[in-house]
Protein backbone atom coordinates (compact mmCIF):
# COMPACT_ATOMS: atom_id res chain seq x y z
CA UNK A 1 0.00 0.00 0.00
CA UNK A 2 1.54 3.43 -0.81
CA UNK A 3 3.08 5.66 1.95
CA UNK A 4 -0.42 7.99 1.54
CA UNK A 5 -2.84 5.36 1.70
CA UNK A 6 -1.37 4.39 4.49
CA UNK A 7 -1.55 7.53 6.49
CA UNK A 8 -5.09 8.17 5.50
CA UNK A 9 -5.82 4.74 6.77
CA UNK A 10 -4.25 4.69 9.99
CA UNK A 11 -6.02 8.54 10.39
CA UNK A 12 -9.43 7.48 9.72
CA UNK A 13 -8.50 4.31 12.31
CA UNK A 14 -9.39 6.51 15.33
CA UNK A 15 -12.03 8.35 14.26
CA UNK A 16 -13.75 5.25 13.17
CA UNK A 17 -12.93 3.17 16.27
CA UNK A 18 -14.28 5.79 18.94
CA UNK A 19 -17.95 5.93 16.35
CA UNK A 20 -18.32 2.15 16.31
CA UNK A 21 -17.36 2.22 20.41
CA UNK A 22 -20.49 4.67 20.52
CA UNK A 23 -22.77 2.89 18.35
CA UNK A 24 -21.85 -0.38 20.15
CA UNK A 25 -22.49 1.23 23.56
CA UNK A 26 -25.58 3.31 22.73
CA UNK A 27 -26.78 0.76 20.65
CA UNK A 28 -27.87 3.22 17.93
CA UNK A 29 -27.72 0.66 15.51
CA UNK A 30 -31.00 -1.06 16.35
CA UNK A 31 -34.17 1.76 14.89
CA UNK A 32 -37.28 1.31 16.90
CA UNK A 33 -40.36 1.46 15.02
CA UNK A 34 -41.52 5.40 15.05
CA UNK A 35 -44.93 4.45 12.68
CA UNK A 36 -47.01 1.77 11.21
CA UNK A 37 -47.18 0.96 8.05
CA UNK A 38 -51.12 1.45 6.80
CA UNK A 39 -52.63 -2.01 6.07
CA UNK A 40 -52.44 -0.98 2.34
CA UNK A 41 -48.98 0.11 2.58
CA UNK A 42 -48.62 -3.47 4.01
CA UNK A 43 -50.96 -5.14 1.82
CA UNK A 44 -48.90 -3.24 -1.66
CA UNK A 45 -45.94 -4.16 -0.19
CA UNK A 46 -46.58 -7.79 0.47
CA UNK A 47 -47.83 -8.22 -3.10
CA UNK A 48 -44.56 -6.41 -4.59
CA UNK A 49 -42.07 -8.18 -2.21
CA UNK A 50 -44.11 -11.55 -3.20
CA UNK A 51 -43.48 -10.92 -7.16
CA UNK A 52 -40.05 -10.18 -6.52
CA UNK A 53 -39.90 -13.57 -4.67
CA UNK A 54 -41.63 -15.38 -7.43
CA UNK A 55 -38.73 -14.06 -9.72
CA UNK A 56 -36.26 -15.51 -8.18
CA UNK A 57 -35.15 -11.72 -7.39
CA UNK A 58 -34.51 -10.80 -3.47
CA UNK A 59 -37.74 -9.87 -1.72
CA UNK A 60 -37.88 -6.40 -1.28
CA UNK A 61 -40.47 -3.74 -2.19
CA UNK A 62 -40.99 -0.23 -1.97
CA UNK A 63 -43.46 2.30 -2.19
CA UNK A 64 -43.17 6.26 -2.90
CA UNK A 65 -45.93 8.00 -1.14
CA UNK A 66 -47.00 11.94 -1.58
CA UNK A 67 -49.08 12.90 1.30
CA UNK A 68 -50.75 9.63 1.59
CA UNK A 69 -51.39 8.39 -1.76
CA UNK A 70 -48.62 6.17 -3.12
CA UNK A 71 -46.99 7.60 -6.51
CA UNK A 72 -44.49 4.95 -7.36
CA UNK A 73 -44.58 0.85 -6.63
CA UNK A 74 -41.39 -0.94 -6.83
CA UNK A 75 -39.60 -4.05 -6.30
CA UNK A 76 -36.41 -6.08 -7.21
CA UNK A 77 -36.42 -6.93 -10.79
CA UNK A 78 -32.94 -7.57 -11.17
CA UNK A 79 -32.44 -11.18 -11.96
CA UNK A 80 -36.13 -10.43 -14.18
CA UNK A 81 -34.88 -7.81 -16.57
CA UNK A 82 -30.73 -8.63 -15.87
CA UNK A 83 -30.18 -4.47 -14.81
CA UNK A 84 -28.20 -3.96 -11.87
CA UNK A 85 -30.29 -1.39 -11.05
CA UNK A 86 -33.45 -3.24 -11.03
CA UNK A 87 -34.15 -3.00 -7.12
CA UNK A 88 -37.29 -2.32 -5.36
CA UNK A 89 -35.95 1.69 -4.46
CA UNK A 90 -35.14 2.56 -7.96
CA UNK A 91 -38.21 0.95 -9.90
CA UNK A 92 -40.59 2.95 -6.92
CA UNK A 93 -38.77 6.18 -8.06
CA UNK A 94 -38.52 5.62 -11.96
CA UNK A 95 -42.11 4.63 -11.66
CA UNK A 96 -43.61 7.81 -9.99
CA UNK A 97 -41.37 9.64 -12.80
CA UNK A 98 -42.90 7.56 -15.90
CA UNK A 99 -46.22 8.65 -14.14
CA UNK A 100 -45.51 12.42 -13.05
CA UNK A 101 -42.58 13.34 -15.46
CA UNK A 102 -39.43 14.17 -14.40
CA UNK A 103 -40.77 18.00 -13.99
CA UNK A 104 -43.60 16.52 -11.86
CA UNK A 105 -41.67 14.82 -9.42
CA UNK A 106 -39.41 17.72 -8.88
CA UNK A 107 -42.13 19.96 -8.27
CA UNK A 108 -44.21 17.67 -5.19
CA UNK A 109 -43.61 19.10 -1.61
CA UNK A 110 -40.90 17.11 -0.04
CA UNK A 111 -42.45 17.51 3.37
CA UNK A 112 -44.88 15.04 2.01
CA UNK A 113 -42.91 12.93 -0.08
CA UNK A 114 -41.48 9.87 2.03
CA UNK A 115 -40.08 6.43 0.57
CA UNK A 116 -41.21 2.97 2.44
CA UNK A 117 -39.05 0.19 2.01
CA UNK A 118 -38.96 -3.26 3.47
CA UNK A 119 -35.31 -3.28 3.53
CA UNK A 120 -32.70 -1.01 4.44
CA UNK A 121 -31.47 1.19 0.74
CA UNK A 122 -28.23 -0.36 -0.09
CA UNK A 123 -25.32 2.49 -1.52
CA UNK A 124 -26.85 2.80 -5.10
CA UNK A 125 -30.65 2.99 -3.89
CA UNK A 126 -29.54 6.06 -1.56
CA UNK A 127 -27.82 7.63 -3.93
CA UNK A 128 -30.89 7.66 -6.31
CA UNK A 129 -33.05 9.02 -2.73
CA UNK A 130 -30.51 12.07 -2.60
CA UNK A 131 -30.65 13.09 -6.51
CA UNK A 132 -34.67 12.93 -6.39
CA UNK A 133 -34.39 14.60 -2.98
CA UNK A 134 -36.30 12.08 -0.86
CA UNK A 135 -35.65 13.34 2.52
CA UNK A 136 -38.18 10.83 4.22
CA UNK A 137 -37.28 7.49 3.95
CA UNK A 138 -39.17 4.73 6.42
CA UNK A 139 -37.61 1.11 6.07
CA UNK A 140 -39.10 -2.31 7.75
CA UNK A 141 -35.76 -3.90 8.55
CA UNK A 142 -32.51 -2.23 8.65
CA UNK A 143 -28.93 -3.69 7.87
CA UNK A 144 -26.66 -5.14 10.28
CA UNK A 145 -24.22 -3.03 12.15
CA UNK A 146 -21.29 -5.52 10.25
CA UNK A 147 -22.78 -4.66 6.92
CA UNK A 148 -22.78 -0.35 7.84
CA UNK A 149 -18.81 -1.24 8.39
CA UNK A 150 -17.65 -3.01 5.12
CA UNK A 151 -20.19 -0.72 3.21
CA UNK A 152 -18.07 1.99 5.09
CA UNK A 153 -14.94 0.56 4.22
CA UNK A 154 -15.95 -0.17 0.58
CA UNK A 155 -16.47 3.35 0.19
CA UNK A 156 -13.12 4.57 1.98
CA UNK A 157 -11.33 2.22 -0.86
CA UNK A 158 -13.59 3.32 -3.52
CA UNK A 159 -12.13 6.78 -2.60
CA UNK A 160 -8.20 5.68 -2.41
CA UNK A 161 -8.24 3.95 -5.72
CA UNK A 162 -10.34 6.15 -7.94
CA UNK A 163 -8.43 7.48 -10.52
CA UNK A 164 -8.87 10.65 -12.84
CA UNK A 165 -9.08 10.27 -16.56
CA UNK A 166 -8.26 12.73 -19.32
CA UNK A 167 -8.57 14.16 -21.57
CA UNK A 168 -9.69 17.21 -20.02
CA UNK A 169 -12.89 19.04 -21.13
CA UNK A 170 -14.39 15.89 -22.69
CA UNK A 171 -17.43 15.75 -19.86
CA UNK A 172 -17.81 19.38 -20.59
CA UNK A 173 -17.83 19.18 -24.18
CA UNK A 174 -20.66 16.14 -23.56
CA UNK A 175 -22.58 18.62 -21.42
CA UNK A 176 -22.70 21.09 -23.96
CA UNK A 177 -24.41 18.71 -26.42
CA UNK A 178 -27.63 18.48 -24.30
CA UNK A 179 -30.12 20.97 -25.47
CA UNK A 180 -30.69 22.10 -21.71
CA UNK A 181 -26.96 22.90 -21.10
CA UNK A 182 -27.04 26.18 -18.49
CA UNK A 183 -23.02 26.59 -18.09
CA UNK A 184 -24.04 28.45 -14.95
CA UNK A 185 -25.97 25.91 -13.06
CA UNK A 186 -23.59 23.53 -10.45
CA UNK A 187 -22.92 20.36 -12.09
CA UNK A 188 -22.23 16.92 -10.66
Amino acid sequence: MPAPMRRFAAWMLVPGLLVLAWTLVHKAYLLEPEHALAPHEVAALTELGAAAAADLDVPVAALLVHGGVVIGRGRNTVRRDGNAGGHAEINAISDALVTLGPAGLDALDRDKLVLLTTFEPCAMCRGAILEYRIEQVGLVEPKSLRHHAGQAWKAIRYELTKMKLGPDGLQDSLFRLHPGYDPARDRH
